[in-house]
């Protein structure tokens, strides 16, 4: 085993490395684990994380932990044991369907949130001249208005229902890139671990 001087923070050195900043910093969080710290200290932490649904901040337990000792086997195979959990649950919830799709998640959810923006813009107008139309008295312009206000009374329902789909789309999307998300941290933490030699930016002092 190397020493633990030479090893300090190589996971997170390794995710600072490999990861844009608004990722990397939703998992190296700033523990105070003491002057002393413990990886089965630490490791009971993540388990308690995983066993509350925080896959986030477990993920950063498990960061924490193989920083202070690379060679943590109960870490080591919590990561492992996610990480193909995580794969299966991604290619359940057909996650490598949507990527054959959409190979960026993220320009995919950007596009859908315009969408949604489009589209309830679109609804609020609608849904305006609707109240606006039926606030309008006298009966010659009512009967002109009739057609007019049937039509909308059609166009509402479709346009909410176009906007409900994507809005379920985004939730759908999110979820998955949150795993992908996750898949990605813990596949580097494994590497980096396993095959040290590709990493060796990372084991410098």
């Amino acid at each position: 085993m190397q020493n633990k001087a030479v090893l300090n923070k190589l996971i997170s050195k390794a995710v600072q490395g490999t990861f844009d900043p608004q990722v990397t910093k939703r998992y190296l969080r700033a523990f105070n684990f003491g002057p002393d710290p413990k990886s089965d200290d630490i490791y009971a932490m993540a388990l308690k994380f995983l066993n509350q649904g925080e896959t986030e901040i477990c993920v950063s337990y498990i960061i924490a932990s193989l920083d202070v000792e690379k060679d943590h086997n109960p870490t080591f195979h919590l990561a492992k044991t996610m990480l193909f959990s995580l794969s299966e649950e991604f290619e359940k919830s057909g996650g490598q369907l949507y990527k054959q799709k959409h190979a960026d998640f993220t320009k995919y959810i950007q596009l859908l949130e315009k969408n949604v923006a489009k589209l309830e813009s679109e609804l609020m107008s609608s849904r305006n001249t609707l109240k606006q139309l039926e606030g309008e008295t006298g009966f010659l312009q009512k009967m002109k208005n009739k057609s007019k206000i049937a039509e909308l009374n059609n166009q509402i329902p479709e346009e909410n229902e176009k906007l409900d789909k994507n809005k379920k789309e985004i939730k759908k999307v999110s979820y998955l890139s949150q795993i992908e998300e996750y898949t990605k941290i813990l596949s580097l933490i494994l590497e980096v671990i396993t095959f040290p030699s590709r990493y060796s930016w990372v084991y410098k002092a």
